[in-house]
């Protein structure tokens, strides 16, 4: 098997793959997005919500931000880590407004919108991320990963 990198740019890479079949091409596709463990949020303990949106939109929204963790081997299936959302308005909340209480994690994404604040209005939420597996949800799938069967065109010249 042959594998060569076409393009690798913001969070994106493209590779050939030579020299095997459909079947081995897909179970690593699979492979790669069901059995790579991933930190992403799982419970929510909203203390403070008023803001205008209902406790399931704004726990929907966070379940959408992504985590960087800095030593990933040193994390196993179910392990957790804390993190804090509290923010007062008027104000518009975004993912980098959510702090890691674990200096190994952060968020991946700071500019992904979470709710707008008005004057008054105050949200603290305690957030437990956990470890797992995209077998499990897709929450924890590390990557989306496709692939095109390209075809052999010769020409004679």
């Amino acid at each position: 098997m042959n594998v060569k990198i076409v393009h690798n740019d913001s969070g994106m890479d493209v590779l050939h793959i030579s020299g095997t079949n459909i079947k081995l091409i897909n179970a690593l596709r699979r492979a790669a997005m069901a059995e790579v463990p991933v930190l992403a949020i799982e419970d929510l303990h909203i203390h403070k919500n008023d803001s205008f949106f209902f406790d399931e939109y704004i726990g929907a929204r966070l379940a959408l931000v992504p985590l960087k963790v800095s030593k990933p081997e040193a994390y196993k299936e179910g392990d957790k880590a804390k993190l804090v959302l509290k923010v007062s308005g008027p104000k518009e909340v975004f993912s980098a407004d959510i702090k890691s209480l674990d200096p190994n994690v952060e968020v991946a994404d700071k500019e992904i919108p979470i709710a707008k604040l008005r004057e008054g209005e105050d949200l603290f939420i305690e957030i437990d991320a956990t470890v797992g597996f995209g077998r499990e949800h897709a929450k924890w799938q590390p990557a989306l990963v496709s692939y095109n069967k390209m075809k052999k065109i010769e020409a004679k010249l």
